[in-house]
């Protein structure tokens, strides 16, 4: 459990160094995109490639070499200056072995090893730190932090030496849901282009383990934890589109530039 709330401690610790850094400068720029956004609808719509990294039984820490391509659509959508609501799918590979930790004895005894696919839904909000949509600022950028549920899908591989005291190959799938909580960087090209990077780990809410790992053989031997819960971490970057309906008179309606001078 220490290493899972040191995610939570870490997401926290950043969103809050962030917040005391870019507070007393909060202001000033609230009142230039408070203009734009009284006139303009803004939205976002982005594709993303990354890693998946699973954590968990096998892996109790982030393991860089556990990444795994992954992939993701989303569509954001601007509700006031620091928050926007997002939505999006994301789809992945995961993996783990015990053998890669040479130096814990009962993980080389075990001898499990995993691989999987995941494709999550999710939504969440997310709130920015500077005023992205401030076009008086020559670059364009904010770290932002982002919280939501996640529905996903998950079909796991998995092989233990343990089990039923034989190397047993087996393959389990489900539903099941996450929680979200991490941080990102999102900087802009020119007013329509987006690029960024995220780190989101994802804390498994429901009994579903993505190891697939059981308590205990049939010899009652020791397999996983059963209080410690799975997660699985999204880093990757992203590039978006931005949308803008500008609500003017008509012979503006071709012409935003009005807007942002």
């Amino acid at each position: 459990m220490a290493i899972h709330k040191k995610y939570l401690q870490l997401s926290i610790g950043m969103a809050l160094l962030i917040e005391s850094f870019v507070f007393a400068g909060a202001a000033r720029a609230q009142e230039s995109s408070a203009r734009i956004l009284k006139f303009t609808k803004i939205s976002e719509f982005g594709i993303g490639v990354g890693g998946l990294n699973y954590q968990g039984d096998i892996a109790s820490e982030y393991n860089f070499e556990n990444n795994r391509l992954a992939a993701t659509i989303f569509y954001r959508k601007v509700i006031s200056q620091p928050l926007t609501l997002k939505a999006s799918l994301t789809a992945g590979f995961f993996h783990a072995n015990d053998s890669a930790y040479t130096d814990r004895p009962f993980q080389l005894y075990r001898g499990a090893e995993i691989d999987g696919k995941l494709i999550e839904l999710g939504v969440g909000i997310e709130y920015y730190f500077l005023d992205y949509y401030d076009f008086n600022r020559f670059y364009r950028w904010s770290p932002y932090f982002f919280a939501g549920p996640n529905l996903f899908y998950y079909a796991t591989d998995k092989k233990s030496n343990l089990e039923n005291n034989t190397e047993e190959t087996g393959t389990r799938d489900g539903l099941s849901y996450s929680l979200t909580m991490g941080a990102g960087m999102k900087f802009s090209i020119n007013r329509s282009w987006n690029f960024g990077v995220e780190f989101g780990p994802r804390l498994v809410l429901s009994q579903d383990f993505l190891d697939d790992l059981t308590e205990k053989t049939n010899t009652g031997a020791q397999l996983s934890n059963p209080h410690d819960r799975d997660w699985y971490i999204y880093n990757g970057i992203f590039v978006s589109y931005t949308f803008y309906k500008t609500y003017c008179p008509s012979i503006y309606k071709n012409n935003t530039d009005f807007i942002f001078d």
